[in-house]
C-alpha cells in the first residue's frame, strides 16, 4: 500500500467518524427520542397549537398530551385560578 493510499484512506475514516458523530447529534434530537426520555409534548386540542406556557391555557381548553407511547385527552383548569379545598 502506498503513501498516498493510506493517506487517502486516513481521511475517509476521520471523515466516517465525523459524520457518526453528527448523526448521533441529530438522532438524540429527534422528537420521538425525546419523548421516550420522558418529555411530553401538549396541543391544543381544537388548533393543534403546541401548548408553550400557561398563558395559553384557559378554563375547560380541551388539550392532547403526546408522549413515548402514544397520546391523550385531558381537560385543563386554568393556571390562574385558586382551587378551593384543594
Amino acid at each position: 500500500m502506498n503513501r498516498v493510499t493510506r493517506a487517502a484512506e486516513a481521511l475517509l475514516r476521520d471523515a466516517r467518524t465525523r459524520l457518526a458523530a453528527r448523526f448521533d447529534a441529530i438522532e438524540a434530537r429527534n422528537p420521538t427520542h425525546v419523548l421516550r426520555r420522558g418529555y411530553s409534548l401538549t396541543r391544543d386540542a381544537k388548533t393543534g397549537d403546541v401548548i408553550r406556557s400557561v398563558e395559553q391555557v384557559r378554563d375547560g381548553v380541551r388539550i392532547v398530551t403526546q408522549v413515548a407511547d402514544g397520546e391523550f385527552r385531558s381537560t385543563a383548569d386554568d393556571p390562574r385560578q385558586p382551587r378551593l379545598f384543594e
